[in-house]
């Protein structure tokens, strides 16, 4: 299935990123950067079906950093923690941590700098194995919760319904409840769990919340073992599959919602402390019939599917109702259920048509799976980055990739500078880092490594000058620093291979972080995937080498430009000897024509690009130093245009989207300086710095 494939690569993508380990920031702080603010939350089994929930709704309210997920994944998945494919609710390198908690090390080690832990990790097998893990788990948790002077820890349990008889509803008691079928070994592991929380309570150390969950269903359930996604299963794979439902039709179930769910445990932190068990369900009973009706309804519905029929029953042993008393949880926690089972129902079986790879609901705007890729340092400050999330990360639902120079002091963790460009760090989903390389050769010999491992005579290249090897020591002098650009290319080859990444995503936009995005960039599910698109503009005789769009096919090919280059320069040095492009300077873009004329498999085809690079007063450059300026912005920063003509072609996104007479009656004149050569006249001068103001909330 496409969901078990997909989690296979997050999963390989994570080993190979973390090689076992996860992030740390010493004793103190564990999983935590020092400088990440309370509320911080650990969340254990967090890539479970209800802790990738709670993880979820953390994050409406916490910020980027502040929840972190502990999980082995011997049943969750990474794919839960996503929104979407290809949006992820944490950064998978620096907030997911792979343990398993019945390694007491690893726990004691692992579980410290939270405010807050949710223990939701939990192990489902054979008895006594199930009791003995579980309570491994829970022991080597509080003694970490103990040991690193954790505060509350909130334990979440589970009802069970019984076979046996039981009181009516309505003479339940809430110190009745029990957690019913103690036949079931996994029923005595959740009460132990309950039992072991509840003595940390009494000995002061910590501040306990305790919840039990009725029947929870929703996205990112089980359509293997669990009852509901399993029927919808069935409705969906009906004929192919029988329509059968398991028990009694007339059988009774409380069904709760799992978004309901994550609410809970989020007021049982604030609410419900130190306050006993506390069970969270609807009060609604539901027969088999009723729900399997809901069921064949709504897959009829969005599949026009006439032909599923009401289930036929096989017997099994008749369960009583789940019994529940509402009170206690609107008492202590003000909490009800927000979903009805029909709208939980609507969402479920929605999830399902995608996960199970239907197609009844595939979107278009979806169906590309994309990943931006910055390279070098983190230049252009503050608003080119809001940006680049407003206008490029948020229309594609794309994730974000960093690969920067370590020693630059505006990237180290450890430096005050990296409050400056912790909001373009924070909405990455990878961070990889590159030591900063006074000859950037080195990368260079790497790259020209052949099948006997010995660097080649690459240096001979350095013949073209003035300046596409910018940036390589030993005799080369040429200016700039484009050999930098040349390594990246092969650092970022070599990086998405090794982790997996290049089968993540469906297409690749390779950048740099001093673009500064106009309008919103456009459809990539919409460009000819056989194509490289290069933005038009910034050519300088050749072709524009700072913006790259390629499909998965296409980018390793992109990118080999390095490897070629410096493992054969025998046979490049006679083609750029011969090519025309030689009689003037040589520069980046020009080499990029050359190659990409001489190499099968690249078809390049151009795009109006919606952005243009700025440089701001801390931003070093090795070469041009930026023409124009923009007036100061909120964030007292002067940013300067690299490039007129980039800025120039910019403005062809705008002019279809606003009326220019409009605009300027209706906006604050907040506009770009333009260079004397490009500028337009006043009234569009006015109109683009208009449109600009009201695109980036300036």
């Amino acid at each position: 299935m496409l969901s078990a494939f997909f989690n296979v690569l997050l999963f390989a993508l994570v080993v190979v990123m973390t090689h076992g380990q996860c992030p740390w920031h010493g004793d103190q702080h564990g999983l935590f950067h020092p400088e990440t603010p309370n509320p911080r939350v650990i969340v254990t089994g967090g890539a479970g079906f209800i802790g990738s929930a709670l993880v979820k709704r953390l994050r409406l309210t916490h910020g980027p950093g502040q929840v972190k997920v502990i999980d082995n994944l011997s049943r969750g998945k990474l794919e839960n923690l996503s929104y979407r494919p290809g949006n992820v609710s944490i950064n998978l390198v620096e907030d997911f941590c792979n343990i398993d908690l019945r390694n007491e090390t690893a726990t004691l080690q692992t579980v410290r700098g939270a405010m807050t832990v949710y223990h939701l990790a939990d192990i489902v097998g054979v008895a006594p194995f199930l009791i003995e893990d579980n309570t491994l788990i829970i022991t080597h948790v509080l003694r970490a919760c103990r040991q690193n002077m954790i505060r509350q820890f909130i334990n979440a349990g589970s009802t069970y319904s019984s076979t046996q008889p039981r009181s009516p509803i309505s003479e339940l008691s809430y110190n009745a409840t029990q957690s019913a079928e103690m036949k079931k070994a996994h029923a005595w592991s959740k009460l132990l769990n309950e039992y072991h929380a509840q003595l940390a309570q009494l000995e002061g150390v910590l501040d306990v919340g305790l919840l039990r969950f009725h029947n929870v269903y929703g996205p990112h359930s089980d359509w293997s073992t669990q009852a509901i996604p399993k029927l919808i299963r069935k409705a969906i794979q009906f004929p192919l599959e029988p329509y059968v439902l398991l028990g009694s039709r007339s059988q009774y179930r409380e069904l709760l919602f799992v978004a309901d769910v994550a609410e809970a445990l989020m007021l049982v932190q604030k609410k419900g402390l130190n306050k006993g068990v506390i069970q969270i369900g609807t009060e609604d009973m539901t027969t088999g019939r009723q729900l399997a009706t809901i069921i064949r309804e709504l897959v009829q519905l969005n599949m026009n599917k006439t032909t599923v029929q009401l289930p036929r029953h096989q017997t099994s042993p008749s369960r009583v109702p789940d019994m529940y008393d509402g009170k206690r949880a609107w008492q202590l926690l003000e909490w009800t259920a927000r979903h009805s089972l029909a709208q939980g129902i609507s969402i479920t079986v929605n999830w399902m048509f995608h996960a199970m790879n239907k197609t009844a609901f595939a979107s278009p705007a979806y169906s590309d799976r994309v990943l931006v890729i910055l390279i070098g340092t983190p230049r252009g400050g503050p608003l080119a980055w809001k940006s680049l999330k407003k206008h490029v990360l948020v229309p594609l639902h794309a994730d974000l990739m960093l690969y920067f120079g370590k020693s630059d002091p505006n990237i180290e963790h450890n430096n005050i500078s990296f409050a400056y460009w912790k909001d373009l760090h924070d909405m990455a989903q990878h961070v990889f880092f590159e030591d900063e390389h006074s000859d950037w050769g080195d990368v260079l010999d790497q790259a020209s490594l052949g099948h006997d491992s010995r660097p080649t005579d690459w240096l001979s290249l350095c013949k073209f000058r003035p300046q596409w090897l910018g940036g390589v020591g030993r005799g080369c002098n040429h200016m700039a620093g484009s050999a930098i650009q040349l390594a990246f290319k092969y650092l970022v080859q070599k990086k998405l291979v090794s982790t997996g990444l290049i089968d993540q995503y469906d297409r690749f936009v390779y950048s740099r972080a001093d673009f500064l995005y106009a309008c919103d960039y456009p459809a990539i599910a919409t460009l000819d995937a056989s194509s490289v698109w290069i933005p038009d503009g910034e050519d300088y005789g050749g072709l524009e080498d700072r913006h790259m769009i390629s499909s998965r096919r296409g980018i390793l090919t992109a990118l080999n430009m390095t490897h070629d280059l410096m493992s054969e320069p025998t046979k490049w040095f006679e083609r750029l000897n011969q090519s025309v492009l030689g009689q003037g300077d040589w520069n980046p873009e020009k080499i990029l024509l050359v190659y990409y004329n001489y190499t099968q498999g690249i078809r390049v085809r151009r795009f109006n690009h919606p952005a243009f690079i700025v440089k701001t007063a801390v931003d070093k450059a090795r070469w041009m130093h930026g023409d124009g300026s923009l007036l100061p912005s909120p964030l007292n920063t002067t940013l300067r245009v690299k490039y007129p003509g980039e800025l120039y072609i910019s403005q062809q996104c705008l002019s279809w989207k606003f009326n220019m007479e409009n605009l300027i009656q209706s906006s604050p004149l907040e506009w770009f300086t333009f260079p004397l050569a490009v500028r337009p006249a006043d009234s569009k001068k006015m109109f683009v710095g208009s449109v600009l103001a009201k695109f980036l909330n300036v």
